[in-house]
């Protein structure tokens, strides 16, 4: 991930609330499990606070502001005091939500209580059956900015709430839904996992939280999730081993639906679905179809595979019959109605004594992940460390010829490519004798064992190779080293720049079709680089120039026009030299930004976070937190609406107490930024 998609992706929270994602239990009608809501909000003039919520509609938008009709948040309110709106319902036999309490559906409300540095932060409840509001749940992303535009709609983050109407069961009876009704929002949901050691499967919950198995990201503390244009950057939040449990932690897509988890145990051969990307399978997940075979502890699978003996005594395993093979690892098992009842996890294909068998694949039944929920939220991820298997030498296996991609025409070709040298970019392989290369492990200069090849590691000098596959009757061994010879670094690519933050690009191409109609001169646009080894190494050059890193680097300073950008890096096999230079078109200046605003001491404030919490009086020496200014000596201040001054001439005197916006804007070379979003502010006296 570039620094411009990891700093984009921060300043996208600080201008989002909360949302909620109501996983509503499955009736014996057969309609949806689940039904996202929405809190949006927006400021008033006379600084009161009106919240609204939404629901998601079929096609994915988001429907009409419904309003209940207690919803303000008065703007004199005592700082820490919560209050709640008047209620909602969700309709659940009519997926539809009214504003008035009833007895047809489930009550939510939403919560708010104003903290003392001027946010809002905002929750949501649920009628209990006994008639009281549940606890507050609170989202991640749940904060109103304090400066927030008069009039302007704020919408939130996502959050799951399981609800169960007491007039509803919490699981469907056997023919209650139709898979082929369900089928798409569970695909939409499930993504393929990407790390540096290999591929599995993991699936959306809600609150940007993705439930996936540890074996598949094991090793990894980051990981890219693909389904079909949609990609999204996850890190690893925390890990159960004992449970082959991981948790992701990724905003996705508006379109990503959260899947709900069943509220009872499924009956013994009832049907059910398995989704994910097994084997070869990439772009969007497929489908397989089965029945539940058994429920029963790990241990009692332990005569199978040694994978059963590492469970915790009070896990459970689903046995089913849904073919399922490496790369399901982490998918959702789920029923007719699309409600999870199981993690994907283990498949056989032969015996111990190497008899083929079908039909024998196992998953985490869903009771033993929701019950571990708690935990694995609070868990830190355990990474398991990479142990080099023993085995005697392999007469099975030969690395016959190694290269880089670009020389891989032929076994031919590849050989004599391989015998000049290669550099530390993308590499391929042949190998004699293997039979499934996803079961193959490598080994450089005697290392431990690894699922993946790279070589952005290495230095310029001769290195070995071995390999050793993973069979179902045990390891082959490790192979006869296979001498190779690092002579340079390999180059860098830049496929797209583009204005924005990572979270409004899933690919390359959305990021190049953005870029191609025009640049805004900005700060940190997006640069999409290939073949980086550590983002910290990277360098920058803009038409030739200066060598600047990313701190330095930035667009503001351009005019009009053509320019181009190219990257470097310092990598272990040495300098890769200036990628191919990428050319892009400046066509206007990008808006500046506010961030804090104050009176302060003659030296000024330390921080923005240090001036955002100071007072502001109509005499005092005034101090602005401006982002994206080339030259302040151009910079005009405008307040409350009114002409542009220079800084040195702006004052306060003309104002009264209370509430008033201060706007900037400068001529840069790029032309005029425009007045920025208003920054709001009391005097107090």
């Amino acid at each position: 991930m570039t620094k411009a998609r990891r700093r984009g992706a921060l300043a996208a929270i600080a201008v989002v609330l909360l949302a909620s994602t109501l996983a509503i239990a499955q009736s014996a009608h057969g309609q949806e499990g689940a039904v996202e809501v929405r809190v949006a909000a927006q400021r008033l003039a006379d600084g009161r606070t009106e919240f609204a919520l939404q629901e998601r509609q079929p096609n994915g938008s988001w429907g009409e502001r419904r309003l209940p009709s207690g919803r303000f948040f008065p703007a004199s309110t005592r700082v820490g005091r919560w209050l709640g709106s008047s209620p909602l319902t969700i309709e659940v036999a009519s997926d539809s939500m009214s504003t008035a309490a009833g007895d047809t559906g489930i009550e939510v409300r939403v919560a708010a209580q104003l903290l003392s540095d001027g946010r809002m932060e905002f929750a949501l409840q649920e009628r209990e059956s006994g008639g009281s509001w549940g606890e507050r749940r609170l989202p991640r992303a749940r904060f109103f900015p304090a400066n927030a535009t008069i009039g302007r709609w704020l919408s939130s983050s996502a959050l799951t709430v399981s609800l169960s109407p007491g007039s509803m069961s919490g699981a469907a009876p056997t023919g209650a839904c139709v898979l082929a009704h369900h089928v798409d929002r569970v695909t939409t949901a499930t993504f393929q996992v990407q790390t540096s050691s290999g591929t599995g499967t993991a699936f959306y919950i809600g609150n940007g939280e993705w439930i996936t198995n540890h074996h598949v990201v094991d090793t990894a503390s980051r990981a890219t999730l693909v389904n079909g244009s949609m990609r999204v950057e996850a890190t690893v939040a925390g890990s159960l081993p004992n449970y082959d449990l991981a948790l992701l932690n990724a905003r996705p897509p508006s379109s990503v639906p959260a899947l709900a988890f069943v509220r009872s145990r499924p009956a013994l051969a009832s049907d059910l679905m398995v989704v994910g990307f097994p084997a070869y399978v990439s772009g969007t997940p497929s489908v397989t179809r089965g029945v539940v075979s058994k429920h029963a502890p790990p241990s009692t699978f332990a005569s199978y595979h040694d994978y059963f003996l590492s469970f915790a005594d009070d896990a459970l395993a689903l046995q089913h019959s849904a073919p399922q093979n490496p790369g399901n690892s982490g998918g959702p098992i789920v029923d007719d109605c699309g409600a999870v009842v199981g993690v994907s996890a283990f498949g056989f294909e032969y015996t111990s004594h190497g008899r083929p068998v079908e039909g024998i694949s196992f998953g985490i039944a869903a009771e033993t992940v929701t019950a571990q929920l708690r935990n694995l939220r609070s868990s830190t991820h355990y990474v398991r460390r990479a142990v080099t298997p023993t085995a005697p030498a392999s007469t099975t296996l030969e690395v016959a010829a190694f290269c880089n991609r670009e020389a891989n025409a032929s076994f031919e070709t590849c050989s004599v490519a391989g015998a000049r040298g290669l550099h530390s970019g993308l590499v391929w392989i042949h190998v004699s004798g293997v039979r499934d290369y996803d079961n193959l492990y490598y080994s450089i200069d005697g290392g431990e064992a690894r699922e993946y090849l790279t070589l952005r590691d290495l230095g310029r000098g001769r290195h070995t190779l071995q390999v050793n596959e993973l069979r179902t009757t045990g390891w082959t061994g490790w192979s006869a080293p296979h001498t190779f010879t690092i002579t340079q670094a390999g180059a860098m690519e830049i496929p797209a720049v583009c204005n924005g933050d990572w979270a409004d690009y899933d690919t390359s191409e959305q990021c190049f079709a953005a870029g191609s109609r025009g640049i805004l001169a900005e700060n940190s646009p997006v640069v999409w680089t290939l073949g980086v080894a550590d983002w910290n190494s990277v360098v920058y050059s803009l038409d030739g120039g200066p060598v600047a890193t990313w701190d330095q680097f930035t667009l503001r300073g351009l005019a009009p026009g053509f320019h181009t950008i190219q990257v470097s890096e310092q990598q272990a096999a040495g300098w890769t030299g200036w990628s191919e230079p990428y050319a892009f078109t400046i066509v206007g200046a990008a808006p500046l930004e506010i961030t804090a605003f104050c009176d302060g001491p003659e030296g000024g404030h330390t921080t923005s976070e240090e001036c955002h919490a100071a007072s502001v009086t109509r005499g005092g020496h005034h101090w602005i937190w401006p982002r994206g200014v080339v030259n302040s000596d151009n910079l005009l201040v405008s307040v409350n609406g009114r002409s542009g001054v220079a800084w040195d001439d702006l004052n306060l005197w003309s104002v009264g107490l209370g509430r008033h916006n201060i706007r900037i804007g400068e001529q840069q070379p790029a032309g005029w930024t425009g007045w920025s979003e208003p920054y709001w502010f009391t005097v107090r006296r």
